[in-house]
């Protein structure tokens, strides 16, 4: 009686019960599934981003309109947390992205400290510099991640050299007056979008304004924009890597079940 192969556990009810019975049993299915779907709680993303301190050019700004559509679109906007400094823990994210400041601005040893201890955990980092007005910000960002900054910069376009998420649907990107970095897996042939880490989790891009809106539509500037927004709204705890269904999802199943046992019982 209590074999659920197929729909044997329903079906038995429905055949031994009398209509008033029926309506019971599948007055409490229902009421189970969806109970279920309002008392589950769901997993709700949250990126985290450390403000910028420099001007429009920032998640929100008016020289990101594109790049602050991209990152909503990927991950929503009420997923998106703004902080004014990484001295809290960064454990409770599940991705971070760190915008550009000041020219003389270099990262507090706390901050180092945080952003290390969540790279540890393998989740994504986006961290941004720029060219050689920003020498101390670029060498403090790119020493949380063991590289260093070139002390040149550069204005031209450059081809994918890595294959990768992030340079999906890549070929040339155009880069003007970007830094170079020193270390690190670069994903074109000039080395100022750079992976880092075993995981190759943490990414430094030396240019705020590839992924601005004047250079948007400049080769496939579009598309490498539109993959980080993307690539990070993939890290490893993100629901688009967890395999368990929601319950939405659980909750559809358990309608179609039901669906299935009142056709049964009208055939």
């Amino acid at each position: 009686m209590f074999q659920f192969d197929g729909f044997c556990f329903c079906e038995t009810i429905l055949n031994n019960g009398g209509f008033a019975m029926k309506r019971v049993w599948l007055g409490a299915i229902f009421a189970v599934l969806v109970s279920y779907y309002f008392i589950s709680p769901a997993y709700a993303f949250k990126l985290a981003i450390s403000k910028t301190r420099f001007i429009e050019y920032g998640y929100g700004k008016n020289y990101w309109h594109n790049m602050t559509d991209a990152i909503n679109n990927a991950i929503g906007a009420s997923n998106v947390v703004l902080l004014d400094d990484l001295s809290d823990s960064l454990l409770s994210y599940d991705a971070v992205m760190v915008e550009i400041r000041g020219f003389s601005d270099e990262l507090l040893p706390v901050e180092v400290q945080n952003l290390q201890d969540f790279i540890a955990t393998g989740r994504y980092v986006v961290l941004f510099g720029e060219n050689n007005n920003w020498p101390n910000w670029n060498n403090s960002i790119l020493g949380v991640v063991g590289g260093s900054y070139s002390g040149t910069e550069i204005t031209n376009s450059s081809t994918t050299a890595f294959s990768h998420y992030l340079t999906t649907g890549v070929s040339e990107v155009y880069f003007p007056m970007s830094g170079i970095a020193n270390g690190g897996t670069p994903l074109f042939d000039k080395n100022v979008a750079t992976l880092w880490g075993g995981d190759l989790n943490v990414l430094t891009l030396l240019d705020i304004n590839i992924v601005s809106d004047y250079f948007w539509n400049y080769y496939d500037n579009h598309q490498f924009a539109t993959n980080i927004a993307n690539w990070l709204a993939r890290s490893p705890s993100s629901p688009n890597n967890n395999i368990v269904p929601e319950p939405a999802s659980l909750l559809l199943f358990g309608f179609g079940l039901l669906g299935v046992v009142l056709k049964r019982r009208r055939i």
